[in-house]
């Protein structure tokens, strides 16, 4: 049976561990907080400090990957990745690393294959394979959404290194999608990022609505706009590449509505922005007359 080392025992990493042991497969937790691996044993856990004598067959790093001073550090997942190497240099079987934490595009294959080689003194693709399969899990219920995942996404170094992946998550019965690693990478800010644009959108408009009547029931229009959008029940809506949006009713109503609201208090930004993209958009696409 493949033992598998999950690096980075924080919700993530209890999360996968939990729904892979469940799956059938056997794992231990690899973490840098004593606390952390001692509450993980008493808890019936197989958990060790990264010194310790410990290793597998597949590594998956769930280490946090921090913001500071509006930069990713990347400290962390430089570190676990050493951490690995160190282990792939007395290991004889082929390995792979499935790097779990969120990353900037770029960053598995400038950053991370480097220490794992530099360390390992192996080669990826021979010695050794790589995946990125980013984590989809919300806080409050990351051990279901680990469980019962609703796709699977595999970067992947090479097609042996996606293999192995895929083999392991082929037990969680949701759909498995292949890519390379710098697009599995931007997949998942992509997915963050869209979470965070729709949620300051709809912040924006109930600050916007009280600032420009109070009558205005904000959250019954939000509440019949997730029925009525296509946007909202359509979830591939707006990521085909059809260019800027266009048609009767989106460009005349988003110019009027930036221009209405720019009488009240609370600014549209988020509308605007989207506005003058658009606008840059449309100036490409349209034949200069010369």
């Amino acid at each position: 049976m493949q033992e598998i080392e999950i690096i980075g025992a924080g919700v993530v990493g209890e999360a996968l561990g939990g729904s892979l042991q469940k799956h059938g497969f056997s794992v231990h937790f690899v973490d840098v907080d004593p606390r952390k691996v001692e509450l993980l044993r008493r808890q019936g856990q197989r958990a060790f400090l990264p010194a310790d004598p410990a290793s597998g067959d597949v590594f998956f790093i769930c280490v946090p990957t921090p913001s500071v001073n509006e930069r990713a550090d990347y400290t962390y997942i430089v570190e676990a990745a050493r951490n690995i190497g160190t282990k792939l240099r007395d290991h004889d079987a082929y390995a792979v690393v499935i790097v779990k934490s969120t990353v900037l595009p770029g960053t598995t294959e400038q950053l991370i294959i480097p220490a794992l080689e530099n360390e390992s003194q192996k080669r990826v693709g021979q010695d050794f394979g790589v995946c990125v399969c980013p984590e989809y899990l919300r806080s409050k219920h990351a051990a279901q959404d680990a469980e019962v995942p609703r796709v699977t996404l595999v970067g992947e170094y090479d097609a042996r290194s996606g293999e192995v992946a895929a083999n392991l998550f082929a037990r969680f019965e949701a759909p498995i999608v292949h890519t390379n690693l710098r697009s599995a990478e931007f997949q998942k800010m992509v997915h963050n990022l869209y979470n965070a644009v729709k949620i300051s959108f709809f912040n924006e408009m109930r600050a916007l609505a009280g600032s420009a009547f109070p009558e205005i029931d904000a959250q019954t229009a939000f509440d019949v706009t997730a029925l009525s959008s296509e946007g909202m029940w359509n979830p591939a809506y707006g990521t085909h590449d059809w260019g800027p949006y266009g048609d009767a009713c989106l460009p005349k109503d988003v110019e009027a509505f930036c221009s209405w609201a720019e009488d009240f208090p609370v600014r549209s930004e988020i509308t605007l922005a989207a506005m003058r993209l658009n606008q840059r958009l449309e100036s490409r696409e349209t034949p200069d007359p010369s």
